[in-house]
């Protein structure tokens, strides 16, 4: 088999993988049949690029949550330098078994299609109702605007690849890999039906109703059609809810907190919410019509949308005096890292700059003792001993990384 790689530019990578599919040569253990990373790799406007980052540290189980984040605005997905991922874009022919050890290959591959998806509905929007998404000026007036696409973003994102495909459909019916984590954003399985259909004889996820059932959980952590009752007498129905709901809350929340600091502190933090978001306007009801049938044509049908590239985003942190590390990738921040202080810039994130600034260094050329001692630096966040630790070992940057980086998920 020959060895190809995917990480190209998109025209070069389009190229290749339509030659591919076309010759269907691939093995069945490849991620290569997985229609929707199908989608998003032949997605002309949207970009695979490489952060100076080693996702070692987080297979090694030193911490856990996102090293290279992500950032809608820029139709991108963004990966470390040293992961399976990156030797999977070198050979995507490879079986992925090979790749998948503790599931990381899988989980970063659909990490890529969440993160696609948000950027695919932020462009479906853009298309059809442009706002400004990234460049209009932050106010109080549209503020709740942005909050809205932003959740709307997040409930595709779920929607479309965890309930209306991997809750259907196993991964590994399209990817011969062992997988037990699909789908990976809800605990909703297929086999619950009928264990809901007894609270709730009408519920069905695959239809475009769940489409607004689920828009309004996102919006207002409000579940319609199951009461706190249904939930004590079913342990499958409870475990389901409890995470929807917890999900729900944490994405109003920190979609304000991060479009809040976007603004360059315009919205002030007694703005930033629990509280539901506005969605029954009469524009946000025709945005979320738009993007439902979209989803449905790309998902269900199979219909790869021809959508445009959203303008370059001005939205930026930049010169905000409070580095806040959930918002800010470290690799792109043009300050010598070394110089941050132990102080609330610092702390108020901390575990951020942590994962950050640990998983900035190559794990293989860190020393047994630094490895053993790091988790005292978490501890008591302890800046200088971080420093300490890793100053004989290289910080990893690559040029041109974008300073504008979520990290929560």
């Amino acid at each position: 088999m020959e060895k190809c790689g995917l990480e190209t530019d998109a025209n070069q990578r389009i190229v290749t993988l339509e030659r591919i599919l076309r010759e269907n040569q691939f093995p069945k253990s490849s991620f290569l049949g997985y229609p929707l990373l199908q989608h998003a790799l032949l997605d002309p406007h949207f970009q695979i690029k490489k952060l100076g980052v080693d996702a070692n540290w987080l297979y090694y189980g030193f911490f856990e949550g996102a090293v290279s984040g992500y950032n809608p605005l820029n139709s991108a997905c963004y990966y470390s330098q040293n992961s399976v991922l990156e030797t999977w874009f070198a050979n995507p022919f490879v079986d992925s078994r090979d790749l998948n050890e503790g599931e990381h290959l899988v989980y970063e591959l659909l990490s890529l299609v969440h993160d696609w998806l948000h950027n695919w509905t932020y462009r479906v929007v853009e298309q059809n109702f442009p706002c400004g998404m990234g460049r209009a000026e932050i106010t109080s007036d549209n503020f709740e605007d942005f909050v809205f696409i932003h959740i709307l973003s997040e409930a595709v994102a779920r929607l479309g690849q965890d309930y209306w495909l991997l809750s259907e459909r196993d991964l590994n019916t399209f990817v011969d890999v062992g997988s037990i984590i699909s789908p990976l954003f809800t605990n909703y399985r297929k086999h619950y039906l009928g264990e809901f259909r007894k609270f709730n004889p009408d519920f069905t996820v695959q239809d475009k109703g769940f489409f607004w059932k689920y828009l309004h959980l996102n919006c207002t952590g409000e579940f319609e059609g199951f009461g706190k009752g249904d939930m004590d007498r079913s342990p499958a129905l409870l475990h389901w809810a409890h995470h929807e709901l917890e999900i729900s809350d944490q994405l109003r929340f920190y979609t304000r907190q991060w479009l809040s600091y976007l603004s360059q502190g315009k919205i002030k933090p007694d703005k930033i919410s629990h509280a539901p978001c506005e969605y029954l306007t009469t524009r946000h009801k025709e945005m979320a019509a738009v993007v439902q049938e979209a989803l449905w044509s790309e998902i269900m049908l199979g219909k790869r949308q021809a959508l445009p590239l959203l303008p370059t985003p001005s939205w930026t942190a930049q010169g905000m005096p409070e580095i806040d590390f959930r918002f800010v990738n470290l690799g792109a921040w043009k300050q010598d890292v070394h110089s941050i202080e132990k102080d609330v810039r610092v702390t108020d994130s901390f575990d951020f700059f942590y994962r950050q600034f640990v998983s900035r260094h190559d794990f293989m050329a860190t020393p047994p003792q630094a490895k053993g001692l790091v988790h005292k630096a978490r501890q008591y966040k302890d800046v200088a001993l971080l420093y300490y630790l890793f100053k004989d070992v290289p910080f990893l940057s690559l040029p041109d990384e974008p300073y504008d980086l979520y990290f929560i998920n």
